[in-house]
């Protein structure tokens, strides 16, 4: 199995467990009487399901950015040269080399009126 898709998969099931957790702890917490309308409804299993999918596309999602921005790299990246090399942008790209300022004449200052 490639590195890559181990690494994704390994974070997306720390997501779905961090998911399964919050889920859990907010049935049995009955954090806003969540608990008990799970409990007495007919579809309670279909709504912790439900619940537990979202959340962990949600945070399976979070986990995999997090790790990603934390780390800085995919455990492919090990071969090769570290960085890279500076192109130079085209001209029409490129900031002006030095900025001057542009003299615009001042309005005429009006005369005051009388009250």
């Amino acid at each position: 199995m490639p590195n890559l898709f181990r690494f994704l998969a390994r974070n997306a099931l720390i997501g779905f467990c961090a998911a399964a957790f919050f889920v859990a702890v907010l049935a049995f917490a009955d954090i806003g009487g969540f608990g008990t309308v799970i409990a007495r409804s007919d579809s309670g299993p279909l709504a912790i399901g439900l619940l537990i999918y979202f959340l962990g596309l949600t945070f399976s999602s979070v986990q995999i950015g997090m790790v990603i921005m934390l780390d800085g790299r995919f455990p492919d990246d090990d071969e090769g040269p570290k960085g890279g090399k500076r192109r130079r942008l085209p001209g029409w790209l490129a900031r002006p080399a030095a900025r001057s300022p542009i003299m615009v004449p001042a309005p005429a200052p009006r005369p005051a009126r009388a009250r």
